[in-house]
């Protein structure tokens, strides 16, 4: 392009963000790239005009998980743009948790035109319809040219509409558009304007008919809130007087109707008295709780206003938008699972009094991640209620992404944020500790529990089958220097017993905590 003029690829892409914008988009993250340049240097213009905070990651997998973070902490889509090729492929992982969690992102990958697919060109693949079953939609936008730029523009804006539209309303969930663009990549001063004050087009999910179903809760019934929950759940059982077995990430475990230690007293007799649960969120946590749902002569009502993947515990399990209790609990139904002895955290569990600090310690309203580890199942068993907002990565329960996943939800939150991981979740997004000098750090501690490998599969039948291709196949130890990583991030560190935790994580500010365990 001569001069300073305003190149087609600059050109669409401003129209395109325009509109993201324009629908309150506020967080976007970029990698960087040659065929996705017109769209990064639009963005990175957006931020110094104030109009959108931009996070630079260099890993696609990581950055994707930086904005599965943003958009649970914040409930709004976020962007993600990456250049062509096996970078687009990378952001897999957290597109398919995104889709089984309903968690709003917008994919969007530069490719080559048209007549450089298919013909062996180099970084190109065919990139249209990727992601496959896990996105809402699959869009595709033509490379612009001088000669339909009016058009391209046009349609660039309507495709960016259209993408809100489908990651937010009605089943939130991940987003891909595909857009292309020729040589030049970029070329002019291609900026975005400011919404005009008290305009916007305001991301806002679809009200979907919230039909509530009537049902009668009393004796008999329990509720039992999954990941995704909130506090509805809590606040359902604490106006029916009804015991709440609560998943520590459920973000339900408050209120007076807690039962403690829930596993235990699903073991209890009194379980076999159950006649109704009703479910909020999706439990993934225990093994009592699935024995339980399995049941058949149990009436199940899902409370599941979303549908992105409806559980159905057994054929007669009933999946609704909302519900309306009718009813309370007796004392002595209430008292038979809530009145039992809370025992005290056992100091001779190191991971207990680990998971003991991590959760009692600071500012009960301060966000925590935790980590799909054997630490997770720790901390369900010995939190006691509190309204703590948690996150955590339960579509799939993979360990991938979980540092950028937490720093995601730190910095959507804005408050001092904490991470709670095993070794190898740490160590499987080391390169999510990567922060650049130019952005703003969050505050975040990140707590590592370093038993040298995956203990949590130690009760599987191979363990004590054949220990040797065990430890080298399965529990894979490992002796990973996590200081020396700490610094090569440029990160605060500090080695700690278990005993010592609670006041650190007081003293100190952001950095990373590594506990070993035997």
């Amino acid at each position: 392009m001569p001069g300073d003029a305003l190149a087609p690829s600059s050109a669409q892409a401003a129209a395109f963000i325009q509109e993201l914008i324009n629908s309150d988009i506020r967080d976007a993250v970029v990698c960087p790239g040659s065929r996705s340049q017109a769209l990064a240097l639009v963005l990175a213009a957006a931020e110094q005009d104030g109009l959108i905070r931009l996070h630079v990651r260099i890993d696609e997998r990581s950055a994707a998980f930086l904005a599965l973070g943003l958009a649970r902490a914040s409930g709004r889509p976020v962007l993600v743009v990456t250049t062509s090729g096996s970078a687009v492929a990378n952001l897999w992982p957290a597109v398919i948790e995104a889709h089984h969690d309903g968690v709003p992102l917008l994919l969007v990958t530069a490719d080559r035109p048209a007549e450089l697919i298919g013909v062996g060109a180099n970084q190109a693949t065919h990139q249209e319809g990727i992601f496959g079953f896990a996105v809402r939609e699959s869009l595709h936008v033509d490379a612009p040219s001088e000669q339909t730029l009016e058009h391209d523009c046009y349609q660039a804006r309507q495709v960016a509409l259209g993408a809100i539209r489908a990651a937010s309303w009605g089943r939130p969930g991940p987003v891909h558009v595909n857009m292309a663009y020729r040589e030049p990549l970029s070329g002019g001063q291609a900026r975005v304007l400011r919404p005009s004050p008290g305009w916007s087009r305001a991301v806002k999910p679809d009200p979907l008919d919230a039909e509530h179903t009537d049902v009668e809760v009393g004796d008999g019934t329990l509720v039992v809130a999954g990941v995704g929950a909130g506090p509805a759940a809590a606040e359902f059982a604490q106006q029916h007087r009804l015991p709440l077995i609560a998943e520590v990430v459920s973000g339900a475990r408050a209120g007076s109707t807690v039962v403690p230690h829930y596993r235990g007293a699903l073991r209890a007799p009194a379980s076999g008295q159950v006649r109704r649960v009703v479910v909020f969120g999706r439990p993934t946590l225990s093994r009592e709780v699935t024995a339980l749902l399995s049941r058949t002569d149990l009436d199940i009502l899902v409370v599941d206003p979303v549908h992105v993947e409806p559980i159905r515990f057994t054929a007669e399990t009933r999946v609704v938008d909302a519900v309306r209790g009718h009813g309370a609990a007796s004392d002595s139904w209430l008292n038979s699972w809530c009145a039992r002895p809370r025992p005290n955290v056992p100091d001779e569990d190191p991971r207990a009094v680990v998971a003991d600090a991590v959760w009692r310690t600071g500012d009960p309203g301060s966000p925590l991640f935790v980590a799909a580890s054997g630490m997770v199942r720790v901390l369900d068993e010995w939190a006691t209620p509190l309204a703590r907002p948690v996150f955590s990565n339960r579509g799939l329960a993979g360990i991938d992404g979980s540092i950028s996943t937490a720093i995601g939800v730190a910095h959507s939150s804005g408050l001092p944020a904490r991470a709670l991981v095993g070794d190898l979740a740490f160590l499987h997004d080391v390169g999510g500790l990567y922060l650049p000098d130019t952005e703003n750090r969050p505050q975040v501690q990140i707590v590592v529990v370093n038993d040298h490998g995956g203990t949590i599969f130690r009760s599987l039948e191979v363990a004590r089958a054949d220990p040797a291709l065990f430890e080298r196949v399965v529990e894979t130890p490992q002796h990973v220097d996590v200081e020396s990583l700490a610094a090569a991030y440029s990160w605060p560190y500090v080695r700690l017993e278990p005993s010592q935790l609670a006041a650190a994580l007081l003293e100190r500010g952001t950095g990373i905590f590594e506990v070993p365990v035997a």
